[in-house]
């Protein structure tokens, strides 16, 4: 964020520079803020999906058999760590 913020441009020498200093500086800081979000976003839609992944073929196995205490206590260990990503 800060070398968005630094950027390249020199510091204005005079007063009536630096709104449009500052105008440049903010709208490269929005940028790189935004391109950081869309990272994020990817990332945690990327880990959902592999925590959802791995719970499917266990909720079939618990719907099959209700009465298997091993598969209910893996079903429930994933849907936490799912849950923690959220």
């Amino acid at each position: 964020m800060l070398e968005a913020w630094d950027g390249n441009r020199p510091l204005p020498s005079n007063d009536q520079d630096w709104p449009a200093w500052l105008e440049a500086a903010i709208g490269r800081v929005m940028h790189c803020n935004t391109r950081l979000a869309r990272v994020k976003k990817r990332a945690q839609g990327t880990r959902v999906r592999t925590h959802a992944k791995k719970i499917q073929p266990v909720e079939i196995q618990v719907q099959k058999d209700l009465t298997n205490e091993e598969v209910r206590d893996i079903f429930s260990d994933s849907q936490g760590k799912l849950a923690e990503v959220f």
